[in-house]
């Protein structure tokens, strides 16, 4: 199940859960490494106790991020891929979390999940002092699922990383399809407004009496007649097309 499809947060919660609930290891926080945030996070955190509970962890816990360069044992391992045995209590423990008197006769072990050199988890769990050795036994007999693991890991960011440039490119394709639709709805308004203006001016032209008549500014030969009013033909009594046509006709009729 653990290699399934799913984001990496998922991945790794799937696994911790696995590992205690089957008792191969007593507690797990698992923390997800992000290079491109230079970060690693604490996705999970669990706890199997003597009389079966499953303690998931708490707020103060799960949530928990440190930058890769810090000193924090999380992080050094995140950054440098060497896994950690620390017995009772480091100075490079989160003291939010440990404390000296709770380390006391315990025996911490930081975990890196590899995946072609690059670490892309980090777990940790703890033990007795007493029982180190099998606690060790039993993280070495679980480095082939960790392996797998760090496939799972790495085909799930690369999942993540298509998905989200094909949200991207989708809302930047939505975002102009809705422009288009925009310019088509304003395109549509300006045609129908131009159509009114059109026929508001043909009544107009239509309804009164005198001629009148639009052209262009152009001094001498590049002036042009653009439009005569009905009245104009009436009046003058020429056709308003040959007047259009010829410019020469209409400047006879003005003067």
């Amino acid at each position: 199940a653990v290699l399934e499809p799913h984001s990496p947060e998922e991945t790794l919660s799937a696994l911790a859960r696995e590992i205690v609930e089957t008792g191969l290891l007593r507690s797990l926080m698992v923390a997800l490494v992000d290079h491109e945030a230079n970060q690693v996070r604490v996705v999970q955190s669990l706890a199997h106790h003597g009389d079966g509970r499953l303690d998931t962890g708490s707020e103060r816990v799960i949530g928990l991020t440190y930058d890769l360069s810090d000193s924090n044992l999380t992080a050094e391992v995140a950054r440098t891929g060497a896994m950690a045995v620390i017995d009772d209590f480091d100075e490079r423990f989160d003291d939010s979390v440990d404390t000296p008197e709770r380390s006391r006769g315990k025996t911490s072990m930081f975990i890196p999940v590899v995946y072609h050199g690059r670490v892309l988890a980090v777990l940790a769990t703890g033990c007795d002092a007493r029982d180190k050795a099998t606690t060790l036994c039993r993280i070495q007999a679980i480095r082939p699922l960790l392996d797998l693991v760090g496939v799972a890991l790495d085909h799930a960011s690369l999942r993540n990383d298509l998905q989200s440039q094909v949200n991207l490119q989708m809302r930047e394709l939505n975002r102009a399809v809705e422009q288009l639709r925009e310019e088509a709805r304003e395109r549509r308004l300006n045609e129908r407004r131009l159509v009114q203006s059109e026929e508001r001016f043909r009544q107009l032209s239509e309804a009164i009496d005198e001629a009148f008549w639009l052209g262009t500014t152009d001094p001498g030969p590049g002036r042009k007649l653009l439009y005569a009013s009905p009245a104009f033909e009436r009046i003058f009594g020429i056709q308003i097309e040959r007047v259009l046509e010829a410019d020469a006709v209409w400047a006879e009729c003005i003067h």
